[in-house]
């Protein structure tokens, strides 16, 4: 696995501060970033392609990535197999120590279930 530590910033992002965002600028709460799972090719050892098999019949790693509103990763989590679920990787990481401070909150797609 590999891991990225953020830089912890206080202030909001001056990205999110143009009216059109003024959704995600909760009181009390920090939009530090966003994340999604990609599925990069893989070449899995030898009687172990079926595990690497995604929905799309392609031999892949399931990876997590996150960035930050520079456009900059953040943080990688990698070396699941293509055919695990996104939420999965993403517990994975979590459990694994996925750099998260109370009162911080990222972006995600409808792959990965509402967590604090």
């Amino acid at each position: 696995m590999l891991y990225f530590v953020p830089s912890i910033n206080e202030e909001v992002h001056s990205r999110l501060l143009d009216p059109k965002y003024r959704f995600f600028n909760m009181p009390g709460k920090q939009l530090v970033g966003c994340y999604d799972g990609t599925h990069i090719d893989a070449i899995p050892p030898p009687g172990e392609e079926s595990a690497f098999r995604n929905r799309k019949h392609g031999v892949t790693q399931n990876v997590l990535g996150v960035c930050n509103f520079d456009m900059l990763f953040q943080y990688g989590h990698y070396g699941w197999e293509g055919s695990a679920h996104d939420g999965k990787v993403f517990l994975d990481a979590f459990n694994k120590g996925f750099p998260w401070r109370e009162g911080q909150y990222y972006l995600a797609d409808a792959g990965y279930a509402l967590r604090k």
